[in-house]
Formats: structure tokens, sequence, C-alpha cells
């Protein structure tokens, strides 16, 4: 059978279709028609659950849901095929034109592939048992999505980087099916509505029911915000990504106590004037400075090979510390701060404080009194510490060891610089009371937006 119909001029739309499922093996779902962009087909079985998530914006056009795990396509559930009537609809989240048609199958072959669930693993098992820093890069597309490359591609690539974790954030679908692996793998997604705002979501273990909060919400921006509050409830990650592509206006409103990070350096392999990090550091220091204490991560945001026939995998990477290389460890870790960004170089920190300098500080951390900031490349920086958004210190050497003393409201970051390319950012340590409850969005931008002119990182 094929389902059919167009779009109509309202900003948003949700299609309702539905189909009859009898003593099926598989179900396939191909999409012949319809503009290569972020609109979103949802499938439900007659008790209501998710089975699929899948989208227009993607190279593969076809995908089943069957029994079995290993024979479902990626961002489906597979399980028994109840009979009765499924739902299959049409989640649109900006404007666009045109018809759409989608053929629905049974029945038709399946084949079986090896694979794991990254959204099936239980949080707290340990995949490395070593205390420190592991790095990764949390922000990278797929095929599956409006990537090119394969899952077989991204694995070669986070190996060749020696990458202990990664996060598969394809656009607003679920990672069901990736290769088994060493390095750890995060569930995730980049929620993508229009391109007035991105955001990732790491920790997820149930697909996240769009079209319901389109049509709960009063407007566009009241859908968003359930979302994201009951996303935040539930103890995953949410981070701004990417605030300042070319071309772009940050039009989302949403209250920040449900963000945690923002991503500060984004694709740092792309062409100067692409995405302006260096503006979004200056965000990052404006929220801090009004004690909005979102930490900063940096993602790759690699979507194909570069001019070089590489996957940019890994520019940059995100180390973060764990006791215990765990998706729990490791969103707990992000949660606080207790990481640092890396872009084309390695560095090492070592922050201490207490009697002789002997105890350990993470980044992150909450802290009163003296600091010893010590850390150490292998090539001459510029380094930079800023306190409270402006340049407390600079130099440039290979290794710095300076003492700052952190009073109440205060905080301290280190950053590094190559002929003024961000090569290393650090989250702050500080002594500030975090106070972003019913802080919206566009209210904390529309004052940014007054002073960031003036602002040198």
């Amino acid at each position: 059978m094929e389902i059919e119909g167009f779009f109509t001029n309202d900003r948003t739309q949700v299609i309702h279709h539905t189909f009859p499922v009898f003593q099926k093996k598989s179900i396939h779902i191909e999409i012949l028609e319809g503009v290569f962009e972020h609109i979103l087909i949802i499938v439900k079985d007659p008790s209501h659950k998710i089975r699929a998530v899948l989208t227009f914006k993607s190279r593969i056009k076809s995908n089943v849901i069957t029994a079995g795990e290993r024979e479902s396509s990626n961002s489906t559930v597979p399980g028994i095929l109840e009979n009765g009537i499924w739902s299959l609809d049409i989640v649109r989240t900006y404007q666009v034109s045109g018809d759409y048609k989608i053929a629905i199958n049974f029945d038709m072959g399946t084949y079986s592939s090896e694979s794991f669930n990254p959204m099936a693993q239980k949080m707290e098992i340990i995949k490395d048992r070593r205390i420190g820093w592991f790095k990764g890069d949390l922000h990278m597309h797929s095929y599956y999505t409006d990537g090119r490359v394969s899952f077989e591609e991204i694995d070669k690539a986070c190996k060749s980087q020696n990458l202990d974790f990664i996060a598969v954030t394809d656009h607003s679908i679920f990672t069901t099916k990736y290769l088994e692996c060493s390095y750890l793998v995060i569930p995730g997604t980049e929620i993508t509505w229009d391109d007035s705002g991105h955001y990732n979501c790491w920790g997820l273990n149930q697909f996240i029911d769009y079209g319901y909060y389109l049509n709960k919400g009063k407007d566009f921006d009241s859908s968003l915000d359930l979302m994201f509050s009951d996303l935040s409830s539930k103890d995953l990650i949410l981070s701004q990504n990417h605030p300042f592509p070319f071309g772009w206006s940050l039009n989302h409103n949403f209250n920040l106590s449900n963000i945690d990070t923002i991503e500060v350096i984004n694709a740092p392999h792309l062409f100067p004037g692409e995405v302006d990090n260096k503006k979004a550091i200056c965000l990052f220091d404006y929220l801090w400075q009004n004690h909005i204490l979102l930490y900063a991560v940096g993602g790759s945001d690699a979507h194909k090979k570069n001019y070089f026939d590489e996957y940019p995998i890994g520019i940059p990477t995100t180390k973060v510390y764990c006791e215990g290389l765990s998706i729990r460890n490791l969103l707990n870790g992000i949660k606080r701060g207790n990481s640092f960004i890396e872009c084309n170089m390695d560095f090492e920190i070592n922050y201490k404080t207490g009697k002789k300098f002997k105890d350990t500080v993470l980044p992150g951390d909450l802290i009163s009194g003296e600091v010893l900031i010590q850390a150490r490349a292998k090539q001459k920086v510029t380094w930079r510490i800023i306190k409270n958004g402006k340049i407390f210190l600079s130099k440039e050497s290979k290794f710095i060891s300076e003492k700052i003393v952190v009073k109440k409201d205060e905080y301290y970051r280190l950053q590094a610089d190559v002929e003024d390319e961000i090569v290393l950012f650090v989250n702050p340590i500080h002594n500030i009371e975090h106070s972003n409850k019913n802080v919206m969005f566009q209210d904390i931008l529309k004052q940014f937006y007054k002073v960031v002119d003036s602002w040198h990182t």
C-alpha cells in the first residue's frame, strides 16, 4: 500500500496515517517521494509504542521493522508485530512545500547484520576501569541522516584517532544499531526542529515522541520547552549546539534551567567563517558572568570526508575525567564540567589546591582559595587565564604554572591559542552559585547581543 499527502503553509504539521497489520513478520517502509528535509516519520504499533523514528533527510530510503534485532533497521524498535491498526505520523517542524509518498509492504525478506544497540546498554557498566581523562567526540553524523559516511567508516576513523568514546548524533533519529567496538558509544541524537537552533541529547534509552510535543504545546517554543523539561527530568544531558554558524538566527525560546552544556568549539576543520566559535565562547562567558553555569563541550559535527579523503572525527575532542569509563560516569563528568576541549593538539593539565598544593582540583569544581594551575603542550602556545570573562594573564610557552586565588562570585578558565586559533578550552573552576532558574534563552540572548561587539576572548 502507499501513503501520500502534501505539506500545508502552517509553521508545523502533524499528519496522521494508519495501516493494518495482521500476522506479519516484517514491515517495510520506503520513502518514494518527498523533500530532502528534516521531516520525521514516526511509526507506532496498536499499543501506541513507538517502533520507528525515520527522516526524509536520509541517504537510506528503505527501512524494516521485524521481531529480530539483527534484521530490524537502525532507529527502529524490534519486537513482535502486534496485530491491529498501526499509525504512521508525518511530523513537520518547519515550513517546507511539496508532496510525499511512502510505500508500506510486508514480508519482503530481511538480512541479518552484526550489531549492538547503544540505547539498550546499562548505564553503569564499566567499559574501561582506568581512572583519569578519556577523550571522545560528542557530535557526528552518518548517512542515516544528512551525513555521507557509513558506520564502518566512522568506526575506522574512531580507531585511527584512538577515541575512548563517541556519540553518533544523527538529526532527530536514534542509533539502535552500531558495530561491535572497543570504545564506548553514548546513545544520543541532535534534536533538529529547524535551523534556528540544534540540540544534542545524550543518554537516551527511549525514543522521543516529537509529534506528541508539537500537539501538546500551544506554539512552537512552548512545545520545544515542554520537550526539554521532560528530557531534563530523565537525567539526560541537553546541549546547545554551535550557537553561531554562518547565516543562522537563534530564534528559539526555552528555559535555560533544562540545558546543561553549550558547544563552544564546533567543526574547526571547516573553512574560517562557517562557524563562529569565538562568539560562542563570548556567549559562554556572558552566561557565566550572569551565574548561568552551562559547561563547555566540543564536537566535530563531522558529516563527510574532507578534501584529504579523511572523515574529520575528533576535531575537536572533549576529554572527560572519569573514575572508570561508563555511560553514567561520562555523563556525570560532562554535567559537572569535569572536562576540557582539545583541537589538533594534546595537552596535559594539572590543577592543585590545599596544603603544599597536594589536593587535585578538576575543571568544573566549586572551589575557594588558592589554586595552582599547571598545563603542558608539545609546542609553544599562547596561554590565557580568563577571569570572569576578561584576560587575567597571557603568556607564550610550552608550559604554564600560575597561582590564582578564587574568591566569591569568581571563575577562572584556561585557554590556549596558536596563531589566533583556539586549541584548548578548559572548563572553569569557580566560586559561583548557579542561578539559571526560569531564565529564558531569548531574554539572556538580547542582553548578550548588546555587549558582545565590545568583547574580546
